[in-house]
């Protein structure tokens, strides 16, 4: 497994690196952004952790970040500080995981297992039509159909439905959606996108007739996994732009 790190903000990403090595992954350790936009990126990268310098706040890192070829690659932020503002900005600007400093080598190494076993693309186009099975997902629209049906989704729902959706087969966890989508990791936040995402489900009516399975992944989030016909799956998604189409392989 190939991972790249960039980033000196604290003594962790070192302890990281050593960690990461010891746990069999083949690791890029890059001191800088400088050194990252220096750096010819390939394929073969499975996970990208970053990890700002003092200078560089994680909006800065995150949007150089969306300037260079990743293949798809999830990224890990390692935040300087114990705050939850420092996460929410960096799962803001496009990171798919934060953690705050002090978290330890065990919890970490669970992170980086999970985002790297999680093998399906990301979507990260926000403004692509995504179309498979029943479902068709309309980001400018804001509309989720299926079968040609709208569905009745409030804006926070619909949220919700894409960021499942981008992250098809992925564990989407509570802490991203509630940066995203409610710029808060507070306890009553949490309490909202539970009750949201209820909704959420009994609109998208997940099983057989639908292709996916909308799964509640204990105490990390939810997981949006396709089981329909192969040759609809997702890999499969079909992006549509106005003026032309791509097919995401």
């Amino acid at each position: 497994m190939k991972v790249l790190m960039f980033g000196s903000a604290q003594c962790d990403s070192q302890r990281f690196c050593g960690l990461l090595r010891e746990a069999r992954y083949d690791v890029t350790h890059l001191p800088s952004v400088d050194d990252l936009c220096a750096h010819h990126l390939d394929g073969e990268v499975q996970l990208v952790i970053a990890s700002p310098s003092g200078h560089e706040s994680g909006g800065d890192v995150l949007h150089i970040l969306k300037r260079v070829e990743l293949a798809g690659a999830p990224v890990l932020f390692l935040a300087a500080g114990t705050s939850d503002s420092e996460c929410i900005t960096a799962l803001c600007h496009g990171a798919d995981d934060a953690v705050r400093a002090g978290i330890t080598g065990g919890q970490f190494l669970k992170r980086v297992r999970r985002m790297v076993e999680d093998r399906r693309p990301i979507v990260r186009r926000e403004d692509a039509v995504l179309r498979f099975g029943p479902y068709v997902i309309d980001p400018l629209l804001r509309r989720v159909t299926c079968a040609g049906v709208p569905l009745q989704l409030s804006p926070r729902e619909f949220a919700l439905a894409w960021q499942l959706f981008t992250h098809l087969n992925r564990t989407v966890t509570n802490e991203l959606l509630l940066a995203r989508i409610w710029g808060s990791l507070e306890a009553p936040a949490l309490r909202s996108l539970r009750s949201h995402m209820h909704r959420v489900r009994q609109e998208l009516q997940p099983g057989l007739a639908s292709g996916v399975m909308l799964r509640t992944v204990y105490a990390t989030g939810y997981r949006l996994e396709w089981f329909g016909d192969p040759l609809l799956s997702p890999g499969w998604l079909e992006l549509c732009q106005v003026g032309g189409e791509a097919a995401v392989k």
